[in-house]
């Protein structure tokens, strides 16, 4: 398969693509996706500006903060995986990962779109919303096929982290506003 066939088989056939894809690949190929990414939002976010040095700085250091977050995520990810005793698969899930950021490419026509009027806005808005449910799904179905589990067990392993965040920040704004109450006193 060659890389155009890749981008169109994960925008319209992800879960064979995602099934199909072979575990050797390397992780060359991830960074060279969300290298792609970046460069369709930066052009999208710069278009009126004329090329600076520093706004080539920012996009390197967007790509490389990206990848780096990807590379965070897909670990814990894993590490998460191999908690429920699964195998360890990062090289196959980072790169499947770095797919599912795939249609993040389409956020520089909705951009675009933002720019227009009220009523691109509200069409852009739509259109960002549904491209990150899109990225979302492709995520549960990446964890899903790297690890040859079912995708609810995937949701959970993708949303785990969100929910201990959520209970964590709660817990801890419950203990400060109990010491504030306790040494106003």
């Amino acid at each position: 398969m060659n890389y155009l066939e890749i981008f169109y088989n994960i925008i319209f056939h992800p879960k064979e693509t995602f099934r199909d894809f072979p575990e050797q690949k390397s992780n060359k190929l991830a960074f060279l996706i969300v290298f792609l990414i970046s460069i369709f939002f930066f052009i999208s976010t710069n278009i009126n500006l004329h090329f600076q040095f520093g706004t080539f700085l920012n996009f390197l250091f967007s790509t490389i903060g990206i990848y780096a977050i990807l590379l965070l995520w897909a670990s814990f990810i894993n590490f998460l995986a191999q908690i429920f005793n699964y195998e360890n698969r990062f090289n196959k899930l980072i790169l499947l990962m770095s797919f599912s950021l795939i249609p993040w490419i389409f956020l520089a026509p909705i951009n675009l779109l933002n720019n227009l009027n009220q009523y691109g806005t509200t069409i852009g808005s739509i259109f960002l919303l549904v491209i990150w449910v899109y990225s979302i799904y492709l995520q549960i179905l990446a964890i899903s096929e790297t690890y040859q589990i079912p995708r609810k067990n995937a949701v959970l392993i993708l949303f785990v982290p969100f929910i201990g965040s959520v209970l964590n920040i709660l817990l801890l704004s419950d203990f400060f506003s109990k010491f504030i109450h306790l040494t106003t006193f």
